[in-house]
């Protein structure tokens, strides 16, 4: 089986949010919701080079950590338009089911707030900054 497809298979199995295959092996999952275990892999400084990822929902702020962190396939059952565009900018190749304009909150009331950080941000140096505000909140 190869590493995209096992990462898929781990994910539903598991019910993981994220889970990462590398040489058919696990390197990392996660059940944490949203893109907290993104910015704990990119602040670790993880490298995701030759890896597949399986992530349950990305949106754009998912797309720019996995912009800096460069795995080699990306796969997702929901994607924001926003972070297709972006992934294929950066040349990441992407692999969804559904996409849409925007992830919602988990109130499902309005965009998600990572999402709006991304789309405000001038800068990775910004975005990560706002990022870490959020979660030390």
């Amino acid at each position: 089986m190869d590493d995209l497809k096992y990462a898929q298979k781990e994910l539903i199995e598991n019910d993981y949010t994220l889970c990462i295959v590398k040489e058919n092996s696990i390197v990392y999952s996660s059940k944490k919701r949203g893109v907290l275990p993104l910015y704990q892999l990119y602040v670790s400084g993880t490298d995701l080079m030759g890896c597949s990822c399986s992530d349950k929902v990305i949106g754009l702020g998912a797309a720019v950590f996995y912009e800096k962190l460069r795995p080699l396939i990306v796969s997702t059952k929901v994607i924001s338009k926003k972070a297709y565009d972006y992934l294929i900018k950066y040349n990441i190749p992407i692999d969804y089911e559904i996409m849409t304009e925007k992830i919602l909150n988990r109130n499902k009331d309005g965009s998600c707030p990572i999402e709006k950080i991304a789309e405000s941000s001038e800068s990775f140096d910004e975005f990560i900054k706002s990022v870490k505000e959020f979660f030390e909140k």
